[in-house]
């Protein structure tokens, strides 16, 4: 179960880009595609990515998408956890480090273009 938290764990830092792209609608590819050569940041137009720009919420966004499958590898000592299930918990990590930098900021796209907007939800503390 150790190995393949951590595996997990690389996996899910080596899709941190690709991620970010995803969630928030900024551009940011795969590694191996360019990273974040393309995100807004570098490309127009504002805002800005929020994790791109702000090298404290990208951070806390890794840090984020990493906790379950943290969590699972700690629940594996006291109990038989199954091999697959770090790797089915970095899909949800993300999206809940995501979930967490739009709310906090104010940045207006979250998996659809223009979600702040569209829910009229006003902007996070983070602004």
């Amino acid at each position: 179960m150790r190995a393949s938290a951590l595996v997990a764990m690389v996996v899910s830092i080596v899709l941190l880009t690709p991620a970010c792209g995803l969630l928030f609608r900024c551009g940011c590819k795969a590694l191996w595609s360019g990273g974040a050569e393309m995100c807004n940041i570098h490309t127009g137009p504002l805002p800005a990515c929020p994790w791109c720009s702000n090298q404290a919420l990208g951070a806390m966004g890794a840090a984020i998408a990493v906790c379950p499958i943290a969590a699972s590898w700690a629940v594996s000592r006291k109990r038989r956890v199954p091999m697959w299930m770090p790797f089915a918990l970095i899909v949800p990590g993300y999206l809940l480090a995501g979930l967490i930098t739009f709310l906090l900021t104010s940045y207006p796209h979250f998996l659809i273009r223009g979600l702040r907007a569209t829910l009229s939800l006003p902007g996070g503390p983070l602004g």
